[in-house]
């Protein structure tokens, strides 16, 4: 699918800790106990017969 590159390459995300069932309010409510940058990865491509 389709997605804007420069978007993917600016983008971070954070990782909290919510109540069972998630956060009632549909926005994070807990404390973030992890932040990570997303980035593009492609499988390798299978060796070629030489």
């Amino acid at each position: 699918a389709a997605y804007d590159n420069e978007t993917i390459n600016k983008a971070t995300y954070a990782v909290t800790i919510e109540p069972e069932g998630g956060s009632p309010t549909g926005v994070a409510t807990g404390p973030i106990v992890y932040t990570g940058k997303l980035i593009e990865s492609v499988p390798a491509l299978p060796a070629q017969p030489r």
